[in-house]
């Protein structure tokens, strides 16, 4: 296009980002299709997501977006508004939750997909705002109560920025793509050897591991594995099934342990070379002296599972997939059963690591257990170090966005009651309109979601 037109900008979106779908059914890379154009998109496709990732899933596809970009411009270009094919149809509630967590994970443009409901075909009755004769229906009309307070606002939503988050998340296309190789079934139709929440290992461990951190309320960055080198921004780093790990990765996660970084790893990691091959003693290419210990057995069977008791007592089941260690330098956390090594840390340089013999992401999708949660506590508060949110409020999600001297609070209450929070400063309600002094309450109702800009001194919007 750009060889016969270099006037216009080049868009494209995917239909599924890369870090959601089934890496075999779309092998685009997005970190690479992003390259090809001017700026990059995504459909948001949340009809059909299981709980609990349903709650989380909007979060993470957003700022995987944002992660891509580059500058961190990017649109959700395919958000649909209702659900056809003669199903439960959505709550509006639900359809407005999702088009406030696009825009608190910075989404500078959001497309309705599509302005009235399919008339024929797989699709009938589908996908449109409003009905098909032009009439409203209930989404229609919530979603008309938003639209004026997005556009009153549209100013601060589009300069303001996603503050940096404390802790990184890898998103690795490759073990990702060996992952589903390996439980591929090789009898022709490549279906998964087994069944589970996300599919296969690689994205029930990914997609589990953001879900704990939303749990928690703890907002997390995103990296992609071309931009490896991207860890030394942030003071934590957290590696989820990052099987692949050549000598130059390696050196990148040496670099940055030495250099002051606290590194967490899953059970496999280091697992394979880049040319996919196992490592004969894992993890490989000097992870060993890294994280100070080699693995000595690892199960990954259905019927298998590992009682385990965690530092801060959680005892937590791990199931299906688990490792166990030996100390080469590391000091021993927990134990599991036969007391076999299962969490240990190291001293490297003037850093940490800390390697987990088992996936708490997986296991929770498998079995959503409250121990993994409070594990995900110990884990970020204690052992990283990471301050908790001045603003926590159980059962609340809250995103922000920074402009100049201006907040954005985004307010997700994804439970059954209605929540109230206190303003930390003098603020406007931009969805009721309603001005608030310095501890003043906002009543969240359930499965709702608001917005709160505070003024910092300034007038509101």
């Amino acid at each position: 296009i750009k060889q016969y037109d270099t006037s216009r900008e080049v868009v494209a979106h995917v239909g599924g980002p890369s870090i959601v779908q089934d890496v075999m059914a779309d092998t685009s890379d997005d970190y690479l299709t992003r390259q090809t154009v001017d700026f990059y998109g995504t459909s948001f496709e949340m009809r059909s997501t299981i709980r609990p990732l349903s709650l989380s899933l909007p979060f993470l596809q957003c700022d995987w977006m944002r992660c891509v970009s580059g500058d961190g411009y990017f649109w959700v270009n395919e958000l649909y508004p209702s659900r056809g094919r003669w199903e439960k149809e959505l709550s509006p509630n639900e359809v407005a939750s999702w088009i406030w967590s696009g825009l608190s994970c910075g989404a500078k443009g959001i497309i309705l997909w599509q302005f009235k409901k399919e008339r024929l075909g797989f699709e009938t009755n589908d996908a449109g705002l409003m009905e098909i004769d032009g009439r409203d229906n209930a989404t229609s009309q919530k979603l008309r109560q938003i639209f004026p307070v997005i556009n009153a606002n549209s100013s601060v939503l589009r300069d303001a920025e996603v503050p940096q988050a404390p802790i990184a998340m890898v998103y690795d296309f490759d073990s990702d793509l060996v992952s589903r190789i390996e439980e591929s079934r090789h009898g022709g139709d490549l279906s998964m050897v087994r069944s589970l929440p996300a599919g296969y290992t690689y994205k029930t461990a990914f997609l589990g591991a953001y879900h704990l951190f939303w749990e928690v309320g703890q907002q997390v960055d995103l990296i992609s594995n071309h931009q490896l080198e991207r860890i030394k921004d942030y003071p934590v780093v957290y590696l989820p099934a990052f099987f692949i790990v050549d000598q130059q990765r390696a050196e990148v996660l040496k670099n940055y342990v030495a250099g002051g970084g606290k590194l967490i790893a899953e059970g496999g990691c280091g697992q394979r070379d880049a040319n996919t091959w196992l490592h004969p003693t894992r993890p490989g290419v000097g992870l060993d002296k890294l994280f100070g210990l080699i693995e000595t057995e690892r199960v990954f069977q259905d019927d298998v599972s590992w009682k385990l008791k965690l530092p801060g007592g959680n005892r937590v089941v791990s199931h299906q997939m688990n490792a166990c260690f030996d100390m080469r330098g590391a000091e021993a956390l927990a134990r599991g059963q036969e007391e076999k090594i299962v969490l240990a840390q190291n001293t490297f340089g003037k850093g940490k690591t800390l390697m987990t013999g088992f996936s708490p992401g997986f296991a929770y999708l498998l079995e959503s257990d409250a121990g993994w949660i409070d594990w995900t506590k110990w884990l970020l508060y204690q052992w990283a170090g990471i301050a908790k949110p001045e603003t926590e409020s159980p059962g609340l999600y809250i995103r922000q966005l920074k402009a100049d001297s201006q907040t954005v609070y985004f307010l997700f209450n994804r439970t059954s009651a209605d929540i109230p929070w206190k303003t930390p400063e003098k603020s406007l309600d931009i969805v009721k309109g309603v001005a608030c002094g310095k501890g003043d309450v906002i009543s969240i109702p359930a499965m709702d979601a608001t917005c709160v800009l505070l003024q910092d001194g300034k007038p509101g919007c």
